[in-house]
């Protein structure tokens, strides 16, 4: 959890916050799951007598790509095999900042009216009217809007490329299953994405919807077996960090340490 935008947040969500500031002095250690988020809350007040830094972790075994999920899933949703897709995983909600996303895809399908988008996550369909106000009527076919989805991972494998266009996050899962996947992410300057994207060139400041669009185009201009080299520099380096048995281990240590 970032705290870029504690104003914005649920009375609730600041009052657990406020609380556990501090209950944390009375923490033998704490665990943020980010570089960002140890500044972030230590700036805040939150004092352990030890703090570590942990990141999330993920069964990599349980994200290798299929051919046969890919067409079935781009058959499902009518997009042909050809098609560059390219999608963004996040519920509605202010801080994902949707928008910017939907700026870059219309900029882009002014030079470019094959590709086509999949958006996926709870309140993400046609019935919310930010998207009927913010997609024109003409462009929507280019649009699938998948609402929430409980095999997520099925729809990566549809994609060519993901996009992450959050104001603020600490650490994004989202990006890390992307990556997982081998799909070249573009994403905003947010938490610590820098330890998951190699290429700089695919980490934007939040909102510019010119760049991202950019990048969407020259990412879609390359060949498969290029876009999956990308893809695959990425998962090299987080396969070593963000492995699920190191991040356990990790856990483990901290546990056994305290103990003594």
């Amino acid at each position: 959890q970032s705290m870029d935008a504690l104003s914005t947040m649920r009375l609730s969500t600041r009052v657990f916050f406020i609380i556990n500031k501090f209950l944390s002095k009375a923490a033998d250690v704490i665990v943020f799951n980010s570089n960002y988020a140890c500044i972030q809350f230590n700036n805040y007040g939150y004092r352990g007598k030890s703090q570590k830094i942990i990141p999330n972790g993920i069964n990599f075994d349980n994200y290798i790509r299929s051919d046969v999920v890919r067409n079935n899933i781009r058959c499902n949703l009518d997009i042909s095999k050809e098609t560059i897709l390219i999608g963004h995983v996040a519920r509605f909600d202010p801080m994902k900042d949707h928008l910017t996303f939907l700026r870059s895809a219309i900029h882009l399908l002014k030079n470019s009216p094959n590709i086509k988008f999949l958006l996926i996550g709870k309140g993400v369909d046609f019935n919310n009217s930010f998207f009927k106000n913010n997609i024109p009527l003409k462009i929507r076919k280019n649009f699938t809007l998948a609402g929430n989805q409980e095999k997520i991972q099925d729809y990566y494998q549809a994609m060519d490329m993901l996009c992450l266009t959050s104001i603020s996050e600490a650490f994004p899962n989202v990006l890390l299953e992307g990556v997982a996947f081998g799909l070249p992410c573009i994403t905003t300057n947010v938490g610590d994405v820098e330890s998951l994207i190699r290429d700089s060139d695919r980490i934007i400041n939040s909102g510019d919807y010119n760049s991202l669009s950019r990048e969407m185009k020259r990412l879609s201009l390359l060949s498969d077996t290029e876009r999956n080299k990308i893809g695959a520099k990425d998962k090299s380096k987080a396969i070593s960090r963000f492995n699920i048995n190191r991040v356990c281990n990790d856990y483990k240590e901290v546990i056994d340490y305290e103990r003594k």
